[in-house]
């Protein structure tokens, strides 16, 4: 079996020293629990980790796999001008994905050498560094089935691979959690999010992927799409999710979800 890892880990810039400075010390159980989630992944000693996020650079309507032979990203945007990330791409693996992938899925290969802080930040608190090679799939808008089908796609790729790969998914949940939210609060947004990582937990994949997209918007839910990925791809495996956190100080959840292989 190919598959030796998989987590959902957060991707807010707070979670970065320099960013988050005094404010890391409202992420106590979120910094710990990724500790917990890279101390596994050493263990687990991938050859690949694929990295799965949504970002602005993706294509609208069409999946996409990042091909690059080094990525470079940066926290310029919030004015941290000392942060930077360097990971070696996975070449090889790419193009037998998108081989295999072909007749079932409309899924397009990039090339852009600067990944998105949301991946690069995911990966940071996972502790992956640039001795590992790393895959990036960048997710769409389109619904969460097609996100789920993909990723039952990608288990057979990853399955016929002779590689050891990692799956990070770069997930944060409901940015509506409190008063504190950068966009308002959603008195129905907790709720919400303890029904998605219950679910999570418990297995309920089909009451996940029913969740009416009208509901994730208002609750501002942005990344259920590539937890959608994930599901697909230990679809049938009994391999149980672990919440080893969930903590949302500034009114966003942030959930760390380990499998237990």
């Amino acid at each position: 079996m190919s598959l030796v890892f998989a987590a959902i880990v957060p991707h807010s810039p707070l979670l970065v020293p320099n960013i988050g400075k005094k404010n890391q010390d409202l992420f106590p159980a979120t910094l710990e629990a990724c500790k917990t989630i890279a101390s596994q992944l050493q263990t687990s000693q991938p050859d690949v980790v694929m990295i799965i996020s949504n970002d602005e650079t993706k294509p609208i309507h069409t999946f996409a796999i990042n091909v690059s032979p080094k990525f470079n990203s940066d926290l310029s945007a919030f004015g941290d001008l000392v942060t930077r990330w360097q990971f070696k791409g996975e070449l090889q693996l790419a193009a037998q994905f998108r081989e295999k992938l072909e007749s079932e899925e409309t899924i397009k290969l990039i090339s852009n050498d600067e990944l998105h802080y949301t991946a690069s930040i995911s990966l940071s608190l996972a502790g992956v560094t640039e001795t590992t090679p790393i895959l990036p799939l960048i997710t769409t808008n389109s619904n969460l089935k097609s996100h789920f089908i993909l990723g039952h796609h990608l288990q057979k790729c990853i399955l016929d691979s002779e590689k050891k790969i990692a799956v990070i998914i770069s997930a944060d949940l409901s940015h509506r959690l409190s008063k504190k939210s950068p966009i308002g609060y959603l008195a129905k947004a907790k709720k919400l999010d303890q029904k998605i990582i219950t679910s999570l937990i418990s297995g309920k994949t089909k009451e996940l992927l029913s969740l009416p997209a009208s509901t994730l918007e208002e609750a501002a839910v942005e990344d259920l799409g590539q937890i959608a990925v994930l599901l697909g791809i230990v679809k049938d495996f009994d391999w149980p999710a672990r919440l080893l956190s969930y903590e949302s100080p500034f009114g966003v959840g942030h959930a760390v979800i380990g499998y237990n292989f």
